[in-house]
């Protein structure tokens, strides 16, 4: 696989929620990557979670960012809770989750994309 694209346009930031369906549409797909290992702390587990667009042949990455700002590491959406990229795994259709949670990792999302047409009213 090639490096991580976050030196690289395009990017996506959260507001642009159909544009990245486009790409999922398209035969993209999104790793859940894990910066640092997950950790438990009151009853939450607690880590750094990104998100990267893959290409269908995978030679190209699209880093998920915090804002329509540079593309560097440092400006990627970092999740720090498994609640909150667990969350965002179900906003984007994935029935069923796998987050990593050894520094280094990443997994696939599944994502059903039929799951996305009834929530927005469209046929499947």
């Amino acid at each position: 696989m090639s490096t991580p694209a976050f030196m690289k346009s395009p990017y996506f930031v959260l507001d642009q929620a159909e544009e990245f369906m486009d790409y999922l549409r398209d035969g993209w797909h999104f790793d859940v990557l894990c910066r640092s290992g997950a950790y438990l702390r009151n009853s939450y587990w607690y880590g750094e979670w990104v998100v990267v667009l893959v290409s269908p042949d995978e030679k190209q990455e699209i880093p998920l960012l915090k804002a329509r700002r540079g593309g560097t590491a440092d400006d990627m959406r970092l999740f720090k809770t498994v609640n909150g990229i667990y969350s965002f795994c179900k906003q984007y259709c994935v029935r069923s989750p796998i987050i990593p949670s050894v520094a280094g990792d990443r997994e696939r999302q599944k994502v059903s994309l039929s799951d996305w047409e009834e929530a927005k009213g469209e046929p499947g």
